[in-house]
């Protein structure tokens, strides 16, 4: 996570707003911010901590997927860039942009490679810095986004591991939450884009979407895993807003006790937010070998989706 912590009385001095005002819409107290650190960088020290507990070596690692909407460069890709810092050699590497359902579908993306190719270990990793991308002027997600990274190793295992997925997406045509970028003219055209560079977010638009993903997509792994909500340990959802996810617990049979919340420290951090909070909440609250906890997801695209796993 970035060394910097910012608290809500920061932007009382910067904007219309007050610490009760931004607690009670969002849940959010505190974020950390970028002051030095890149994505890069968060990336490279989230994948040295998952190959630490994992107890591999990077030369272990046959596929390294990395997941963020806001690279260091376009190219080389996050994840070469990362393949070059930890020493990994020959193995696929690249990029996944599904904004906060990220690391959701670079862990299904990392099953199916695996699986087709035969590798046995892949690094997944999540990192942003969404405060490179956030109009400081805009009350509505400036006091939301966030910065920081979350990596885990996924190994190939007899049992356990992934019991069920569910991925799917859906088009936002109404540019309920977009972020556009900047493109050099040429001599044959010019690139004024539809979107600037920074997020821009229909709220209302987007809670709907949210609490409706998160419903169906926890409905349908536990159907395709044949299990029921009195089976399941924890939920860890991506951490957006504590109303949202409140709401779409109200819509489960899943008490609100057994959602993992951490955002009122970590803000939003998009494709960072679930595996950050998963490791968060395997500190707090250590998992035991076959414990059943949903990762769920759901971003800008529209993009949402779950992933059932056994501990």
């Amino acid at each position: 996570m970035p060394g910097l912590c910012v608290e809500n009385s920061y932007f009382e001095g910067i904007m219309d707003t007050s610490d009760e005002w931004i607690v009670s819409r969002t849940g959010i107290k505190s974020r950390r911010i970028a002051a030095g650190e890149t994505t890069a960088t968060l990336g490279e020290n989230a994948a040295r901590a998952a190959l630490d507990k994992s107890g591999l070596k990077p030369a272990d690692i046959g596929l390294v997927i990395f997941a963020t909407i806001t690279p260091t460069s376009r190219v080389p890709s996050m994840a070469s860039v990362l393949c070059g810092r930890l020493g990994i050699a020959d193995a696929p590497a690249f990029d996944l942009n599904a904004a906060c359902t990220g690391f959701i579908y670079a862990c299904s993306a990392a099953r199916g490679m695996m699986e087709t190719l035969g590798i046995d270990h892949a690094l997944i990793v999540g990192a942003e810095t969404l405060s490179s991308i956030t109009d400081y002027t805009d009350r509505s997600t400036a006091i939301l986004f966030a910065d920081g990274a979350g990596a885990a190793v996924l190994s190939r295992c007899e049992r356990g591991g992934i019991l069920a997925e569910y991925i799917k997406g859906r088009p936002d045509n109404d540019g309920a939450l977009c972020c556009g970028f900047s493109a050099l003219d040429t001599p044959f055209a010019k690139h004024d884009g539809p979107f600037s560079d920074k997020i821009t977010m229909n709220g209302k638009r987007v809670f709907v979407f949210a609490v409706e993903s998160i419903t169906e997509v926890i409905g349908a792994v536990l159907q395709k895993a044949g299990l029921t909500a009195d089976d399941i340990k924890w939920v860890v959802p991506h951490q957006a807003n504590t109303r949202i996810i409140k709401s779409a617990a109200g819509r489960t049979d899943i008490p609100l006790e057994k959602f993992f919340i951490n955002l009122d420290v970590c803000g939003n951090t998009s494709s960072a937010s679930v595996p950050i909070a998963l490791d968060q909440l395997n500190t707090a609250h250590p998992l035991s070998p076959g414990d059943k906890i949903i990762l769920a997801g759901f971003g800008g695209g529209f993009t949402y989706g779950a992933t059932l796993i056994e501990w």
